[in-house]
């Protein structure tokens, strides 16, 4: 429930109405994923995770932006959160030594390279069927105004 219930209300408040809102306002994308994203951030008031948490809440914009979808932001959140819980419970039961407060705290940048990589990975692909998408919807227009 930790990990679902947030998931789902913030990105129903978040991407599904503020950054609607911040879009019809400034009739820009990016204005309103960073506008939104500066917002989610602060709503959590936690200082020392301030930029992390506003980079992840521009990620979860633009997977709405680039995917069309609620359910794409949704469903990262929940694993984000998901993941936060788990590990907390394994180092608290002593199932793990990974101490989750001092995840991305050390010297240690595999973890950190590997997210990284696999992150710009599926943002290319995400951006990369956007384009096509808007592609074909300006390919099936240019057709339909031909005929």
């Amino acid at each position: 429930m930790i990990a679902l219930l947030p998931a789902i209300g913030e990105e129903l408040v978040f991407r599904g109405v503020v950054q609607k809102i911040f879009r019809q306002w400034s009739r820009n994308a990016h204005v309103a994923i960073w506008t939104t994203a500066v917002l989610f951030s602060a709503m959590h008031m936690q200082f020392y995770g301030f930029i992390p948490r506003m980079l992840l809440g521009a990620m979860l914009g633009y997977m709405l932006e680039w995917s069309g979808s609620l359910w794409l932001p949704m469903l990262a959140h929940f694993i984000n959160n998901a993941g936060a819980v788990l590990l907390t419970y394994l180092f608290q039961h002593n199932l793990s030594t990974i101490n989750p407060d001092e995840v991305g705290t050390g010297s240690d940048f595999r973890g950190v390279g590997v997210s990284l990589v696999l992150t710009v990975l599926m943002f290319l692909m995400l951006y990369r069927r956007e384009l096509a998408s808007r592609q074909s919807a300006e390919v099936s227009k240019t057709i339909a105004g031909e005929n």
